[in-house]
């Protein structure tokens, strides 16, 4: 009994430490399985790190290189547009001065044309144009024709012209024989003395009409080229004006007189003569017009009785 017992109990240890060392075993294996685990959790970085390194680098290195790049030229453009608003501030300065002088170029310009004309008008003063002589007085006898033949016709003594006469030619070229319609080449006559010209005009200015040989012989002041087309702005005006019986003189150089009952009035333009004659005829009512009727029926009296 007591050996059956020993027997027992030494199979029932022997079951134990069976046990014990199965559990070690599971434990020992669950350990090496979690050192596994924690072994395979902290690898080394620094592999993948070379890898990703490896394949990025270049790409960066490449961007990086793209950058510089455009920051050269960022910085050289900077630097061109430095220069060039340098260069447009200084050419808008030249414009500026160029712009001023230019201005005071045309002023100066304007006072030189203004007296080239004058002085070319000047070195006229002598001149008388002389339009309407038949092509028939050839050149030579141009100059005979001004100095016996023009003096009866104006109704001044016949040697007032005499050795008074430095030129009289006719202006243009010949024209043909045949071309009999056409209008006479104008004459000007260059006298030697600016008193005996004006003489000439006065006398011209009395005389109704002067003919010769059926034709009409108009004389008229010689100006520039320029002057004339200035003049001739005032024709339509003074020829309306002398039809109306007032009194008007186109002086020197181009400023028309108008005589009125007050005193007289000037203008430099047809365009402020029309529109004074428009005002003063519209501020004239038809009772100031009867009371002038009245008085110059009463001063006609007047002169009458004296």
């Amino acid at each position: 009994m007591e050996r059956f017992l020993i027997s027992h109990n030494m199979a029932n240890r022997n079951k134990n430490a069976d046990r014990r060392t199965k559990q070690g075993s599971d434990i020992g294996v669950q350990a090496s399985s979690i050192d596994t685990m924690h072994d395979t959790h902290t690898l080394d970085p620094h592999p993948i790190v070379k890898q990703i390194s490896t394949l990025f680098l270049p790409k960066i290195e490449n961007l990086q290189k793209g950058v510089d790049t455009l920051a050269e030229e960022v910085k050289q453009f900077s630097t061109r547009v430095s220069e060039v608003e340098t260069r447009v501030s200084d050419l808008e300065d030249t414009q500026h001065i160029n712009c001023n002088k230019l201005v005071a170029l045309e002023k100066y310009t304007t006072t030189l044309q203004q007296k080239i004309d004058d002085l070319e008008n000047r070195s006229r003063r002598n001149n008388v144009r002389l339009i309407g002589l038949p092509e028939n007085v050839k050149a030579n006898d141009i100059l005979k024709f001004v100095e016996t033949t023009l003096p009866p016709l104006l109704e001044i003594p016949k040697d007032a012209l005499l050795h008074s006469v430095e030129r009289a030619h006719r202006v243009g070229p010949e024209r043909p024989a045949m071309d009999r319609n056409s209008q006479p080449r104008p004459v000007m006559i260059k006298f030697l003395h600016f008193q005996t010209k004006m003489a000439v005009l006065r006398a011209y200015r009395k005389m109704d009409e002067v003919l010769f040989d059926n034709a009409r012989i108009l004389l008229f002041q010689d100006y520039s080229a320029d002057l004339t087309k200035i003049r001739r702005e005032f024709s339509a005006l003074c020829s309306r004006l002398h039809r109306e019986g007032k009194h008007a003189y186109l002086l020197y150089p181009a400023k028309l007189k108008i005589a009125t009952s007050r005193d007289p009035k000037f203008f430099d333009s047809p365009q402020a003569a029309q529109e004074f004659l428009e005002g003063e005829a519209g501020s004239r009512s038809p009772s100031y017009a009867r009371g002038e009727r009245v008085k110059n029926r009463f001063c006609a009296g007047k002169n009458n009785e004296i």
